[in-house]
């Protein structure tokens, strides 16, 4: 329960007491709840009389003297941090700041190697360049040169056509009929036995050849003793005369071994191969080499008729498009370069540095933190039940408990819709803004109180005995005691607080008295005169 609803309380239970009293009129009870006349302001004449009748007057008090500040703890903080992160990957080259340093927005804060991006935009340069002459030569139309390579390529097309409808040459087919020929002899060569003749020839070169074996033998047999007999003409002979007889012998017994397996299938696929080339030939032209052919003279024909022609539309239109992306692609890069040097959004300190010179960067690192640390906010829990009494742009005054004898001003820019934190105790985070136009001393982190005014102060209001509201045609009165006059003043009633009622009126003021009693008085203080 608030100080507010405490006081109300107290106020309602002491009016009910005071009028039970006066009800009852009973002198002992009343003394005991009156003050002292010594303790008060009130005044008894010397020789009162007993018989003149008594009436009371209390003095009127702004409604502030019973609305109390409703305050709040928590902690200074930056408004707002502000992260720097890379747009561009690269080395770090250099790095110009330490935390701490006081930077001006645009300040260089790091470097990256530039000698990649700078190669991409040379490439991007290229690009352009080369992208233009294109178009450039799209507009000047077809070179002479390549209008005759394409009128020969035509030619040659129309040319390779009719050879193709034409068919097969009569020495292609003699070709592969003299071909295939062979390969069946060759075939048939390996099941045929061998001829006497071929034999005897066989026989007769062995013969031979054993002979000049033998006498080649019989001159190294006689100086077989001698130790260069390696080196000797006979050595040599006898090697050459060996070699002879072994090849003889070689080819004598192969008349009487039969064709290997391998050697009649390699024989048989020559066969086939030679068979198939031949109907190809016979077979000519077939529909796919006619199409083929026509195909290629239709094509010959529209690059020649193209270049006849010159560029069309689309063509212009294409080329002028690779010249814009490759423009862009140069923006690009160029942009990138220029990225490589990171410089300061904001003016403000250095929170963070995160990175060190040679260190590999990504784009979307965070490489710096910067805060602007003059502009700070306060956040307080506040209890649900003081929480109404907050609004969106409410003043509100600050007091640091680590700076002394100072308040700073401030104004309520959040109020957090639902408890964050507590899970037994419902607070609710409230974000005032310090608006202090210098705010030396203050760090982020210090412990602070905030207190909020929970009602504005209006110059009419004022707290009036609720006995001293009087009513006549509708219209609420008080009687102000001026001096030895009475006046009869309208007021309009606002709030009641029990005893005490908030009223409205131009007329009243301060240190006004009214005809009315009250049992309690506004912050202990007693203002209430007794008249005989």
């Amino acid at each position: 329960m608030s100080n507010r609803k405490l006081i109300v309380a107290v106020l309602v239970i002491l009016s009910v007491i005071d009028l039970i009293l006066l009800w009852t009129d009973g002198p002992a009870k009343s003394a005991a709840l009156t003050p002292e006349y010594a303790d008060t302001d009130m005044q008894r004449p010397e020789n009162p009389d007993p018989s003149a009748p008594q009436s009371r007057t209390v003095r009127i008090r702004t409604p502030e003297s019973v609305i109390d500040e409703l305050s709040a703890a928590g902690t200074v903080d930056l408004i707002s941090k502000r992260q720097v992160v890379l747009e561009v990957d690269g080395t770090i080259s250099q790095i110009n700041v330490k935390v701490g340093d006081w930077v001006a927005a645009g300040d260089l804060l790091l470097a990256l190697d530039t000698a990649e991006l700078q190669r991409s935009v040379a490439r991007a340069e290229v690009d352009v360049a080369s992208a233009e002459a294109d178009l450039v030569k799209l507009q000047q139309g077809s070179d002479p040169g390549e209008i005759t390579v394409a009128e020969a390529n035509l030619a040659a097309a129309k040319e390779n056509l009719i050879k193709v409808q034409s068919g097969a040459a009569p020495e292609d087919l003699a070709a592969a009929q003299a071909k295939v020929a062979a390969a069946q002899a060759k075939l048939n060569g390996l099941f045929a036995p061998p001829s006497s003749g071929a034999i005897d020839e066989a026989k007769a070169e062995l013969a031979k050849a054993e002979i000049a074996r033998k006498e080649a033998q019989r001159e190294y047999d006689k100086i077989k003793w001698r130790n260069d007999i390696g080196m000797t003409p006979e050595s040599a002979a006898l090697q050459k005369a060996t070699v002879d007889f072994e090849r003889a012998q070689g080819k004598f017994n192969s008349l009487n071994v039969p064709s290997s397996a391998a050697s009649v299938q390699e024989a048989k696929s020559d066969v086939q191969r030679a068979v198939s080339d031949l109907q190809t030939l016979q077979n000519r032209p077939s529909a796919v080499e006619v199409a083929e052919a026509q195909a290629k003279v239709q094509d010959a024909e529209q690059k020649l008729n193209k270049l006849n022609a010159g560029a069309s539309g689309p063509d212009l239109l294409s080329a002028q498009a690779k010249v814009e992306k490759a423009k862009l692609d140069l923006e690009e890069a160029q942009a990138k370069l220029q990225r490589a040097q990171v410089t300061a959004p904001i003016e403000g300190a250095v929170l963070e540095v995160n990175v060190t010179a040679g260190e590999r960067g990504t784009v979307g690192k965070t490489v710096i933190t910067l805060a602007d640390v003059r502009q700070l906010k306060l956040t307080v829990k506040v209890a649900e039940v003081d929480i109404p009494q907050i609004a969106l742009g409410q003043a509100a005054t600050i007091a640091i408990d680590a700076i002394r004898g100072r308040t700073f001003t401030g104004v309520v820019e959040q109020i957090d819709p639902i408890n964050k934190a507590d899970k037994d105790v419902v607070n609710y985070p409230v974000t005032i803004r310090l608006t202090d136009s210098t705010l030396d001393g203050v760090r982020p982190g210090m412990n602070a109180v905030a207190n909020f005014p929970t009602q504005q102060v209006d110059n009419h209001r004022w707290l009036v005995p609720t006995t001293a509201l009087q009513t006549a045609d509708n219209q609420s009165f008080v009687q102000v005691v001026r001096g030895e006059q009475m006046t009869q003043t309208p007021v309009t009633p606002v709030e009641s607080q029990g005893e005490w009622t908030i009223v409205q009126s131009e007329a009243l003021q301060a240190g006004d008295e009214v005809l009315g009693q009250v049992a309690s008085y506004v912050n202990d203080q007693q203002d209430v005169t007794v008249s005989y």
